[in-house]
């Protein structure tokens, strides 16, 4: 596993992030989050022409035993 910067959404196909495979990771979290419980993300999305825009999701917390860490 690595942290990585910048995920590639090439046009006309599904990306998709799931445990095992590219996932979003909460670091330095200053409370506990119990599995299932909804923290609110905003991923920032760059189009090939520069432009950005903002997509605003509610993710579920997973436990650490979900995705074999």
């Amino acid at each position: 596993m690595r942290a990585m910067k910048n995920i590639d959404l090439p046009a006309r196909r599904v990306v998709k992030l799931a445990p095992g495979g590219q996932h979003v990771m909460l670091l330095d979290v200053n409370r506990a989050l119990k599995p299932g419980e909804r923290v609110p993300l905003t991923l920032t999305i760059r189009s090939a022409d520069g432009a950005r825009s903002t997509v605003k999701i509610q993710a579920e917390v997973r436990s650490a035993a979900d995705h074999g860490h």
